[in-house]
């Protein structure tokens, strides 16, 4: 089980933005012309097939995890029944996708060697290509595709009511380093108030659990999903019906059914909400077992509170 505990950092950060106010105008202002700047650079050279700006030259050395603005998850059956369409119906090439985002990432190669983008340590940075979740993917219909991760394993049964965060904690672990940690022994970890082991986590904790640095989380994150399986590695998704503060429930992604909402690529906004999900193949840590549940997306979209992975997704490399 998974306790939401945010909502504090939120609240700190209003009253420090209504305090910079009393700093005058100029302040203002400076500081919005140097986030636009660094927001600029940020999207320069951030890979042309991640949809967000959480990686970046800026954050190239730095082994820290990184929080995503990503497109939310949503199903095919919402979108077919609010457009009136059939999205199975549509005629598409996934070569069309390749070679855009390929194109992408020339683009930025090539302006970034412009400007002579360079490390702390004075290397060239590159972009490099990241379409493995499009290469890797499945075709099963004419907009339907199937993308699995590889090296699948059985998820251990959670040892108690609220350990399926450790459960899934567990699997990502035995995922990445081939090690397998018990689930006592993480809820140990991350136990610092004494409270007793079957205890529910928040997402910092089960970010503690992992390591911390060198993870990756988003609220609610479709390329998120689909760049980690494209990776070959699996997901942990938190459910939660939404407008409730109550213990959630933790389970693992290994596998996504997904469609293109058109054929047509467009340039500006070809990361919003462009995929759509008919199912997720899915772990539980309530029975355990190998075998994934496609888990119709329409059924749990509402409920998905975050995304968490280690971070596989390469943002630049240097020569």
């Amino acid at each position: 089980m998974v306790w939401p505990r945010w909502g504090r950092g939120l609240k700190k950060a209003h009253r420090q933005t209504q305090k910079s106010h009393t700093y005058g105008t100029v302040v203002i202002i400076r500081r919005t012309f140097i986030s636009y700047l660094l927001f600029l650079i940020a999207i320069v050279v951030t890979p042309g097939c991640t949809g967000d700006i959480s990686g970046s030259m800026l954050m190239y050395d730095m082994w820290l995890p990184f929080p995503i603005s990503d497109t939310p998850v949503k199903s095919v059956q919402t979108y077919n029944r609010n457009h009136g369409t059939d999205l199975y119906s549509v005629q598409h090439d996934m070569q069309h996708e390749i070679d855009y985002l390929t194109k992408r990432v020339d683009d930025k190669n090539k302006l970034a060697a412009k400007l002579n983008f360079r490390t702390a340590d004075n290397k060239r940075v590159k972009v490099p290509y990241m379409h493995d979740h499009f290469t890797k993917s499945k075709k099963v219909g004419s907009n339907d595709y199937v993308l699995m991760c590889g090296g699948l394993t059985a998820i251990s049964r959670q040892k108690g009511e609220e350990l399926c965060w450790a459960a899934c904690i567990q699997y990502l672990i035995y995922d990445k380093y081939g090690r397998h940690v018990d689930q006592i022994d993480l809820a140990s970890q991350i136990n610092r108030n004494k409270q007793p082991l079957d205890s529910a986590a928040s997402v910092k904790d089960m970010m503690d659990a992992l390591g911390f640095g060198g993870t990756r989380v988003s609220t609610n994150g479709s390329w998120h999903i689909i760049e980690t399986l494209g990776r070959g590695h699996p997901v942990v998704l938190g459910l939660m019906p939404k407008g409730t503060y109550s213990v959630g429930h933790a389970v693992v992604v290994i596998g996504a059914r997904y469609s293109f909402i058109s054929s047509r690529v467009n340039y500006f906004s070809y990361y919003r909400n462009r995929i759509k999900f008919s199912q997720l193949a899915v772990l539980d840590p309530t029975e355990g077992g190998s075998r994934p549940e496609w888990v119709n997306v329409s059924s749990i979209e509402d409920k998905i509170s975050f995304v968490l992975s280690f971070d596989f997704v390469p943002r630049a490399t240097t020569y």
